[in-house]
């Protein structure tokens, strides 16, 4: 009986030897690498409410780019004054990107966004997105890019699928940081319009910065449309600059028509 119990515990001792040392060194170092990896854990959100609407907040990896979609809180957050904060960030090694949808279905109506960054200052690979979207061949964008090259005008325009009738180009020529942005869709078009400040009507004609009315065969039909803002990178390639960068929109407004 002896023998046995000193065989059992000799035993016992090697396991929690191998234990130790092996499986256990094993969880650390994979933790570590965890770490240098740049997937620290941080508090993730699927849904905000911002301007009094509901959206999901995306994750994951794909188009455009293609990206990272990352949904941390120190990503995307809504703050005391209510505005929407929207960051290109790098994780660890991994560029990530930002990128949230309305979680209810929107149709015909005025869309109204008030930007509180300058987009006129970011890198030349950053992209920002406002558009309303139910696929890539009905979809209705303002986006602010310069796409790679600085000498590209940064403001457009676009109703897909893309062609040069239903795009248009133009620069803005900010006179401040605060622009206000709109979309009116209807059946018969849809006009497009930015102007300096943060007003929910055009003041005069002397803050506008360009505005569009597109009646071509694009103009689609609402059915499972969404309104999505995003903030990526063109080709998922990183900053020029390799710097993180910063989108802030401090309201949205949605009027259904008719």
């Amino acid at each position: 009986m002896r023998n046995r119990l000193v065989i059992k515990t000799a035993i016992f001792v090697i396991i929690t030897f191998i234990w130790t040392n092996y499986f256990a060194q094993d969880n650390v170092i994979k933790s570590d690498t965890l770490k240098k990896n740049n997937r620290p854990e941080e508090p993730a959100v699927n849904k905000i409410n911002f301007a009094g609407i509901k959206w999901v907040v995306r994750s994951g990896i794909g188009g455009p780019g293609p990206n990272t979609w990352s949904n941390s809180t120190k990503s995307i957050w809504v703050d005391e004054k209510d505005n929407l904060h929207l960051k290109i960030r790098k994780i660890g090694e991994q560029w990530n990107c930002t990128e949230i949808y309305t979680d209810d279905i929107l149709g015909y109506g005025e869309y109204t966004f008030y930007l509180s960054s300058n987009v006129e200052k970011y890198d030349p690979n950053i992209v920002v997105g406002l558009f309303n979207y139910e696929n890539d061949t009905k979809e209705i964008d303002i986006e602010f890019s310069r796409w790679g090259n600085i000498i590209n005008n940064e403001g457009w325009y676009v109703v897909q699928p893309s062609n040069e009738d239903s795009k248009l180009s133009y620069p803005l020529n900010l006179t401040g940081v605060f622009s206000t942005h709109k979309v009116i869709w209807t059946k018969n078009g849809i006009t497009f319009q930015s102007y300096n400040g943060h007003y929910e009507k055009l003041p005069s004609p002397n803050y506008l910065i360009r505005e569009w009315d597109y009646t071509g065969a694009n103009n689609p039909e609402p059915n499972e449309f969404r309104f999505h803002i995003n903030f990526w990178l063109m080709n998922g390639l990183p900053p020029k600059d390799m710097n993180e960068a910063e989108l802030i929109i401090s309201d949205f407004k949605y009027k259904p028509i008719q």
